[in-house]
């Protein structure tokens, strides 16, 4: 936790075989892992940063390479005002074979991907209460450079997504 940003995860059953984390070069190897009920949180405060503060804890990319990876049944929150208000998802069953995630490039490649179960609901502000809100909040201008997330699997199977996105009522004008 900093001071714009707080991830918590509470995960009751993590397996993890054949781990090899070099956090020196910010890789992990890993062989067979599994993931079974919890959840993540993740907060984004950026109108707590300041301006032309270094960053001495600014992250680098991280490579992970994972022979398989199965997860079920998390919960993941997102909240990152004014772009997302809540978002949450439930991985009911998702299962990953020869994958690599690479951050940096913003990239994940994997043999097959298989996700049977998943919900996701994403509740955004109107555009007049985001302009509120970031009146109210006003955000350093952001530096950073970013891409659009990139999958690739030569099988993707997808079954039960649900996907609900909902527009918060306006605050009054």
């Amino acid at each position: 936790q900093d001071s714009s940003m707080v991830l918590r995860a509470h995960i009751d059953h993590c397996k993890l075989k054949g781990a090899d984390i070099d956090m020196k070069r910010h890789e992990v190897n890993l062989l067979n892992g599994e993931l079974n009920g919890g959840h993540i949180e993740y907060t984004s405060y950026p109108y707590r940063s300041k301006p032309g503060e270094p960053d001495t804890a600014q992250s680098k990319p991280w490579r992970v390479n994972a022979l398989r990876l199965h997860i079920s049944d998390i919960d993941y929150t997102m909240r990152m005002l004014p772009l997302i208000d809540k978002m949450k998802v439930h991985i009911g069953d998702a299962r990953l074979v020869d994958g690599k995630f690479d951050t940096g490039e913003c990239t994940v490649n994997a043999r097959s991907l298989t996700v049977d179960s998943l919900n996701c609901d994403y509740l955004a502000m109107t555009e007049h209460d985001a302009a509120i809100y970031s009146r109210l909040h006003p955000v350093p201008p952001d530096t950073t450079t970013s891409k659009p997330w990139k999958v690739d699997a030569d099988t993707i199977d997808v079954k039960h997504l649900n996907y609900n996105m909902t527009m918060l009522p306006t605050i009054d004008k």
